[in-house]
């Protein structure tokens, strides 16, 4: 069975209305569109594209994949993190067979709350003593004077993703796998602000 993974990094808002017919209208004109491509990896031959739409409580996702061998079935997931990164399962979106001419679709909706939306993505990061006897002793003293610090924290941010420490919690991405588990196509997807 192959695989296929979702990125997005979600930071989202919503207005709710009042009145129930209002509350609809809202819901759809809040609703936030994006469109991906999947690129090849690993020589699969395998690409698609991914169209995302989402409210406040749902994401919806339409795949469109070639390049796949025709009969296989292919699991299509959500999953934490990026291409780059990688990272575990956030969502299942159902599974796609491909046909004859090696395409295959799926469409699936999946509750932002499964996603886990952008809540929690800082907790647990001072947890469990990580922090303690940081600035014991006397270790911080004179460590802001003089403008040293300025800076510091944006630096430490930029190598921390550039090394992918936080990717984990910062997005989602799409990947579609062969039926042995390699990487076949993968797309990175970045869902904007709602207001």
């Amino acid at each position: 069975m192959a695989l296929l993974s979702i990125p997005l990094v979600l930071a989202l808002g919503c207005q709710r209305a009042e009145e129930g017919g209002e509350q609809m209208e809202a819901e759809s004109s809040m609703m936030e569109t994006s469109s991906l491509s999947l690129m090849a990896l690993n020589e699969s031959g395998v690409t698609g594209t991914a169209d995302l739409s989402h409210t406040e409580e749902t994401m919806t996702v339409n795949l469109e994949l070639s390049g796949l061998t025709p009969g296989e079935t292919y699991a299509a997931h959500i999953h934490r993190g990026s291409c780059e990164t990688q990272g575990p399962v956030a969502a299942s979106l159902g599974s796609v067979t491909a046909a004859e001419d090696g395409t295959g679709t799926i469409e699936a909706s999946v509750s932002m709350s499964e996603l886990g939306a952008m809540e929690g993505h800082g907790e647990g990061m001072m947890e469990e003593g990580h922090g303690e006897g940081m600035m014991e002793e006397g270790q911080g003293e004179g460590m802001m004077e003089e403008g040293q610090g300025e800076g510091m924290m944006e630096e430490g941010m930029e190598q921390g993703m550039k090394e992918g420490m936080s990717a984990q919690h910062m997005g989602f991405y799409i990947q579609a796998h062969l039926p042995d588990g390699t990487p076949a196509a993968c797309a990175d997807i970045k869902v904007p602000e709602t207001s």
